[in-house]
């Protein structure tokens, strides 16, 4: 394809975007549509569905990256069952309410886990609120658990 003729569609969808989502009701609507899909049907959610990494399948459980593989691994070499989290919980952010799904939860530590890279604001609003007992695991829990020094414990305390 000519490189005029890329730029020319290229423009077209910007200019089409800028426009429709710059229509408050537009937005609404879709916010609105995109609640219910998730509400409807909260297996299908997943956070393979936005960022960066690399989703990788692990015993068919939806890994988002690597730390992810790697937190789940060794969760089932402690003898836990991490399982993906299907139940959504809102929270507030920018006055208007969001859903949120920690990565896993672990039934026999009764204790809901988050992988997290890169934290935002937008994540701190989640945690604030979360109604239930959650552990953060950032690069330092990843840094342990690759060297075989992470505790079970760790999650709980």
């Amino acid at each position: 394809m000519l490189s005029s003729t890329k730029e020319k569609i290229s423009q077209a969808t910007k200019t089409y975007n800028e426009s429709r989502w710059s229509i408050p009701e537009n937005r609404a609507k879709h916010s609105a549509a995109m609640k219910r899909a998730v509400a409807n049907n909260p297996a299908a959610y997943s956070s393979s569905n936005r960022g960066r990494t690399k989703q990788q399948i692990i015993n068919g459980v939806k890994c988002q990256g690597q730390w992810e593989v790697d937190f789940y691994t060794w969760a089932l070499a402690q003898g836990l069952t991490p399982t993906r989290v299907e139940q959504g919980f809102p929270y507030i952010w920018n006055g208007r309410e969001h859903t949120y799904f920690p990565d896993f939860y672990i039934e026999t530590l009764n204790v809901y886990v988050e992988v997290k890279g890169y934290e935002t604001e937008r994540d701190r609003a989640k945690w604030l609120h979360f109604p239930h007992k959650l552990c953060i695991i950032k690069a330092r829990e990843i840094k342990e658990i690759r060297k075989n020094l992470f505790r079970a414990g760790s999650l709980v305390s």
